[in-house]
């Protein structure tokens, strides 16, 4: 089940990696603030379930693999379902990366 979930925040960080460039490039370089401020730039509709699932936080809060991207600000997942299996991504303006390093979930949820 591990695999499939990330297999799906795989599917959901290339969406949102197109979507955060949109709407940067719409907003004069910005990282938006919300993640309803990406609807209109999603390929096809995204579920308020399954962007319920994620947040923005700075980068710097997550381990140094998540954060090597160089963005201030990225999109993760708020929480795991299996903290010890499931892998961890980050979308930021300069890229997207996942880990499944040690480390990568902290105490298993997102302080923003």
């Amino acid at each position: 089940m591990s695999a499939q979930r990330g297999n799906a925040s795989a599917r959901f960080g290339g969406l949102a990696y197109k979507a955060l460039k949109a709407y940067a490039k719409a907003n004069d370089g910005q990282f938006p603030t919300e993640l309803e401020q990406l609807l209109p730039f999603f390929e096809a509709p995204i579920e308020d379930a399954i962007l319920q699932r994620y947040t923005i936080v700075p980068a710097k809060s997550l381990i140094e693999n998540l954060a090597a991207a160089d963005d201030n600000w990225v999109i993760t997942q708020k929480a795991p379902i299996n903290d010890k299996r499931d892998s961890r991504m980050a979308v930021g303006l300069k890229s997207s990366t996942a880990t499944l390093e040690a480390g990568r979930w902290g105490n298993g949820t997102v302080v923003p």
